[in-house]
């Protein structure tokens, strides 16, 4: 994902895994590598998805380097617009975390006013995670490009790119 992050072209990472694979931690290894002074990128870890058992990941999720939102209602729209605006005085490369980026989505859910905010920014990074991503690669925001010589047709992001994390052996899943 890095590499993804520090390329100027690259404005959406998809990011597909599995349940309870490491989603999370992905996201903090990716923030705190850019906890330094002065700051070139800020995070924030977005999710229309909200579960009150998951209030300690919320709260982990803070210590490390990210803001954290619950797009729930109209005030946390307003709560991440303000973060947002401030966000881009400073000049800094925003990267926006949505977690579970299927759920929440549709044009009259909360997360649409999100995605209106950063989408056409050139200074903003998607990282999307899901398990089920197909929302996503069956909008208008993937594209499908065919290679005629070997006849495969792969999904790709108009400005970026398609990962698919596959957990190591010891994996143990949601059955864990």
């Amino acid at each position: 994902v890095i590499p993804h992050l520090e390329h100027p072209d690259v404005r959406r990472v998809l990011i597909r895994a599995p349940v309870k694979s490491g989603k999370r931690e992905m996201v903090e290894y990716i923030a705190m590598r850019d906890n330094v002074t002065p700051k070139v990128r800020v995070h924030a870890f977005a999710s229309a998805f909200h579960r009150i058992a998951d209030e300690p990941q919320r709260a982990e999720l803070l210590e490390h380097n990210i803001t954290v939102f619950s797009i729930t209602n109209d005030d946390t729209v307003e709560e991440f617009k303000r973060w947002y605006a401030l966000q881009k005085a400073t000049g800094c490369q925003i990267v926006v975390h949505l977690d579970e980026c299927d759920f929440g989505s549709g044009h009259r859910q909360k997360m649409r006013s999100v995605w209106e905010i950063i989408r056409g920014d050139p200074a903003t990074t998607v990282v999307m995670y899901s398990a089920t991503p197909e929302e996503v690669l069956f909008s208008e925001e993937a594209i499908e490009e065919a290679t005629p010589e070997a006849g495969i047709v792969n999904t790709i992001f108009r400005e970026g790119i398609v990962l698919e994390y596959t957990p190591p052996a010891g994996y143990c899943g949601p059955r864990r």
